[in-house]
């Protein structure tokens, strides 16, 4: 289990390379789809409801990700465009912003170079996107505070609250310092079905994130 956490600093570094590969992965009609959701119109409602209850402004012209190899679904807001890097045990789900100028769902500009503490020098990831780091798990666990420091102890945990998804999945999301996210991240946890997944986004982005991985389905 520490060895699948200590991957989540090193796995952010290759939001980096995918400004190279993901544009080759975009799209691949694999076993990774999206698609325009029909809602009715009592779900419509009972959405805006939610939304106007909750103050959350309503995404314009949601569409769903799916991906069958394990069993998600979720919705993305216009303009963003996913990718998937395959590893050696899970996946790697990139969600970005998509570059307004470039050919490219993905900014083409050299590699930013990172130091601690640093910002990316000569552009590089928009910081509005996420990504979703996708594990298997050697034994059944629950995501605490304290379990999370005894694996990984020199990770933040700030403000800390416990989540279940789709009513099948337990997790926990926090405020923290991954040092790939310019040293302020936020960070939303949780498992199902043998699996740990792990979003992580900037700072700046964590109601996004909130928002978008509320509407997480699992197949």
């Amino acid at each position: 289990m520490k060895k699948i956490l200590l991957w989540t600093i090193i796995i952010v570094l290759l939001i980096a390379v995918a400004i190279f590969v993901i544009p080759d992965l975009v799209g691949n009609p694999g076993s990774n789809t999206d698609s325009t959701p029909e809602m009715t119109k009592e779900q419509k409602e009972k959405q805006l409801q939610i939304e106007a209850e909750q103050g959350i402004e309503s995404v314009p012209q949601a569409s769903v990700y799916t991906n069958t190899d394990y069993g998600f679904s979720f919705q993305k807001p216009e303009g963003f465009v996913v990718g998937v890097i395959p590893e050696a045990e899970g996946e790697v789900v990139l969600v970005q912003q998509a570059a307004p100028s470039s050919n490219s769902p993905f900014p083409t500009r050299g590699e930013p170079s990172r130091t601690k503490g640093s910002t990316p020098q000569g552009g590089g990831i928009s910081h509005s996107g996420f990504q979703v780091y996708v594990t298997p798990l050697s034994e059944s666990v629950t995501l605490t505070p304290n379990f999370i420091k005894s694996e990984l102890p020199n990770i933040l945990i700030k403000d800390p609250k416990a989540i279940q998804l789709d009513g099948k999945a337990n997790g926990i999301m926090f405020a923290s310092n991954a040092e790939a996210f310019d040293g302020s991240s936020y960070e939303i946890w949780f498992v199902h079905n043998g699996h740990l997944y792990q979003a992580t986004s900037y700072a700046q982005f964590a109601e996004q994130l909130k928002e978008i991985i509320g509407t997480w389905k699992f197949n």
